[in-house]
């Protein structure tokens, strides 16, 4: 009774960590778009689009195309796999007199908690539009900030207001592009509820930054580790004490 009773309270610490670990993106992979292709997120039920908008083309959610000179074209068969789902793709060029439309989209997350760290993972990919030499690109991620744009031949991005802002890695990118590629980063919530903003950054005519698979999930606090180490250590000792039992018994 007791190793029934010290089982079930085991997968009780597992279930509670395994709920702390649910994804906290709705629609990763963007499947809930009606409108995509040069629309941004388009008529998405949980993602929506942030920045002026003057002209010009707001890129947006496809299956499979991305505006690759000349457009459209399928994202290169050198890529690894994409998972199934759309995904995005965004614009990041950016020079002293245009950034081709930069702006960023996002969602509400809630059920956060204040001071808690999140784990913010997605699969990335990066193309030029006119591949040329040194063209970089990187997305930068933001929770509870506000995304400023001024006007300026496009929806000019001046940074964050407030938030946690983290960066991805600035790539590089190769003629034929690069995809996909697993991104990880830490965000830290000051509110239960938050947007959760992405932006694609970088150099170039433009470079386009392609992103599925969100994923955020909190961090598990130390305490909860520290119930499951000594929930598995007391599980192994009643396994030894019954195999114990049990030789003692055959051995009478």
């Amino acid at each position: 009774m007791k190793n029934i009773l010290s089982i079930a309270a085991l997968a009780a610490i597992v279930g509670a960590s395994g709920s702390a670990q649910a994804n906290l993106v709705q629609d990763p992979s963007f499947e809930t778009t009606t409108t995509g292709f040069y629309y941004g997120v388009g008529n998405n039920k949980y993602w929506y689009n942030l920045g002026t908008y003057d002209g010009g083309t707001l890129r947006g959610v496809s299956p499979t195309q991305v505006d690759l000179f000349p457009s459209p074209q399928d994202t290169p068969s050198n890529w690894t796999a994409q998972p199934p789902g759309n995904f995005m793709y965004m614009d990041g060029g950016m020079t002293p007199t245009a950034n081709y439309q930069t702006y960023a989209f996002g969602q509400t997350i809630s059920g956060l908690t204040p001071g808690q760290t999140y784990v913010l993972t997605f699969l990335a990919a990066y193309a030029p539009e006119y591949p040329a030499p040194g063209d970089t690109i990187m997305w930068e991620a933001n929770l509870g900030g506000t995304a400023n744009f001024a006007l300026n031949g496009g929806a000019d991005f001046s940074g964050f207001t407030g938030g946690d802002t983290v960066n991805g890695p600035v790539v590089d990118i190769p003629a034929n592009g690069l995809g996909w590629v697993p991104v990880t980063l830490d965000l830290t919530a000051t509110a239960s509820t938050e947007t959760l903003t992405f932006i694609a950054l970088g150099t170039g005519a433009p470079p386009f930054a392609l992103i599925t698979n969100i994923n955020m999930t909190a961090v598990p606090e130390p305490s909860t580790w520290a119930m499951m180490g000594i929930g598995f250590a007391g599980l192994g000792g009643l396994t030894v004490l019954a195999r114990r039992r049990r030789a003692a018994a055959a051995a009478a």
